[in-house]
C-alpha cells in the first residue's frame, strides 16, 4: 500500500485517485486470482533471474554474463567475425 501510494503521488493526480481502486483489487479475491493465474502461466524455472537462450535451458552461474555469453556463442549457427 505505501509503495502504490507513493508511486501514485510521484505520477500526478489520475494516479492518485486510483490507489484506492488498484489497492481494492490487489487486497481482494480479484488480485489473489491475478496472482494465481501469473503463476500458472509462469514456466518452471530454478530461480531469479533465469535466462534462456533460444528458449532452452537455464543459464545459470554466479558469473552469469559469462554464462550467457558463451552459451550464445555455443548456438549461434553463423558466421564468426573479426
Amino acid at each position: 500500500a505505501e509503495t502504490a501510494t507513493k508511486c501514485a503521488e510521484e505520477e500526478g493526480s489520475y494516479y492518485q485517485d486510483k490507489v484506492s481502486e488498484l489497492l481494492e483489487c490487489y487486497e481482494g479475491s480479484d488480485g489473489e486470482e491475478a496472482l494465481l493465474q501469473m503463476a500458472k502461466n509462469t514456466f518452471d524455472h530454478p530461480g531469479t533471474p533465469t535466462i534462456l537462450v533460444n528458449g532452452d535451458a537455464p543459464v545459470l552461474s554466479g558469473f552469469w554474463a559469462d554464462a550467457v555469453a558463451a552459451e550464445v556463442c555455443s548456438q549461434y549457427g553463423g558466421s564468426e567475425s573479426s
